[in-house]
C-alpha cells in the first residue's frame, strides 16, 4: 500500500514543479514540456487511484487523459511552429565560424602572409 502513496507524492511534486515551469518558462518549448509533465502526472494519479480503489474505471480516465495530452502537445507545437515561420529573423552575426578560425572553411579568406609570419619578412 506504500507504492500508491509514493506515486501520489511523486506525481504531486512533479505537478508543482511543472506548473512553476509552465508559468515561468522562458521559451514556449519549456511550457509544452511542462504541460506534458502535468498530463503524465495526472495519468499516474489516476493509476494510483485505480490501485487504491480497485476500480478499472480510473484506467479508462487515464487513457482519455493521455489522448487529450497528446493532441494538446501536437496542437501547441504546430501553433508555435506556425508563429515562428512568420516572425522576423535576426541578421546573422558577423563573428567568424569555428571552421573559418581553424582554416578548414573553403569559403573563408586565407590568412595574410604577414599575419602568419608575425609581421616579419
Amino acid at each position: 500500500m506504500i507504492l500508491p502513496i509514493l506515486i501520489i507524492v511523486g506525481a504531486l511534486v512533479a505537478i508543482a514543479i511543472a506548473i512553476a515551469r509552465l508559468v515561468k518558462g522562458p521559451f514556449q518549448a519549456d511550457r509544452i514540456v511542462a504541460l506534458d509533465v502535468v498530463f503524465s502526472s495526472n495519468i499516474a494519479l489516476t493509476a494510483a487511484a485505480a490501485v487504491i480503489t480497485e476500480r478499472e474505471l480510473f484506467l479508462d480516465i487515464g487513457v482519455g487523459l493521455s489522448m487529450v495530452g497528446f493532441v494538446a502537445t501536437i496542437v501547441w507545437s504546430r501553433l508555435i511552429e506556425a508563429s515562428t515561420e512568420h516572425a522576423p529573423t535576426e541578421p546573422a552575426s558577423s563573428a567568424p565560424t569555428v571552421a573559418a578560425v581553424r582554416g578548414t572553411d573553403p569559403a573563408a579568406k586565407p590568412p595574410s602572409a604577414t599575419a602568419s609570419e608575425g609581421g616579419r619578412r
